[in-house]
């Protein structure tokens, strides 16, 4: 907790931060990162976050840089490593287990963000939470096996990811907001419709949500040359979860790559180079 808010104190994003952290203690680890921090070691988070911050010393400059350019820089199959897409730090929320994380992850306009969409698991039939689910399917987010990785995991995950960019969109918490939360869409329509003066529906909600992801996507393009980064770190792919209730998940390319077409063709998204599985 102290390190979070000493993060927030200094205007460092913590998932950016804790991913970039991890990346130098697995490349510490592995050799690659001589005297860099070791794994778990947590009473060097509060001199780490110094010195990044303020990019102190040949590891806090490294560091500042972000687990991509820091990779970049130490070579030797460092990449590997890095817990990225586009550039930024996965959260810490495993998409093996729930596919559709992983989809938000890595087709998101925006990067991935922890807040991107609802996680798979609540929409699970026997895990999840049911009482959200009515709500859920007022947007074509029937409820299905969390693990499930097919197109409909693609076009529900582009729902959900329509949904919470309206959300955005119009400043509403999706922390307060459906459909597992307080906030119905009822309830958030008829708060619109205050404001407005005049009716705002469910269908204006992923309409606007809609227009926001595809601004996104076209500011990303224009800023990319027309190529963009929609590929998940390759150990996602290519190592299953070993211990656990959800041993040996993993997002098998081919199941992913489908998932991911029909993701593109429910928010009419046209593929781009560059966003090919990680190898």
């Amino acid at each position: 907790m102290a390190a979070n808010a000493r993060c927030n104190d200094l205007g460092l994003d913590v998932v950016s931060l804790g991913g970039t952290i991890a990346f130098a203690m697995e490349c510490a680890g592995r050799g690659l990162l001589p005297g860099g921090p070791a794994f778990g070691d947590a009473a060097a988070l509060p001199g780490l976050i110094e010195d990044v911050a303020t990019r102190s010393g040949a590891l806090g400059d490294l560091l500042a840089e972000g687990s991509a350019r820091a990779a970049r820089r130490i070579g030797r199959g460092a990449r590997a490593y890095a817990m990225t897409v586009k550039g930024a730090e996965v959260p810490c929320f495993d998409p093996r287990p729930q596919p559709g994380l992983g989809l938000g992850y890595a087709l998101a306009p925006g990067g991935p963000r922890y807040d991107a969409l609802e996680h798979d698991l609540d929409f699970d039939p026997v895990a999840g939470l049911a009482y959200s689910f009515p709500e859920a399917a007022r947007v074509g987010a029937l409820p299905a096996p969390a693990h499930e990785l097919d197109e409909e995991r693609g076009r529900r995950s582009a729902r959900l990811l329509r949904l919470w960019s309206g959300l955005d969109a119009l400043n509403l918490c999706v922390f307060a907001s459906t459909p597992t939360r307080p906030l119905t869409i009822d309830h958030l329509t008829a708060l619109v419709t205050a404001v407005l003066g005049t009716e705002f529906t469910l269908e204006d909600l992923l309409a606007a949500g809609q227009e926001r992801l595809d601004g996104l996507r076209a500011y990303a393009l224009r800023e990319t040359g027309g190529r963009l980064d929609e590929a998940l770190p390759a150990r996602l792919h290519d190592e299953p979860i070993t211990e656990g209730p959800h041993k040996g998940a993993v997002l098998g390319r081919a199941a992913f790559e489908r998932a991911r077409a029909a993701f593109h063709a429910e928010l009419g998204w046209t593929p781009v180079k560059g966003g090919e599985i990680s190898e």
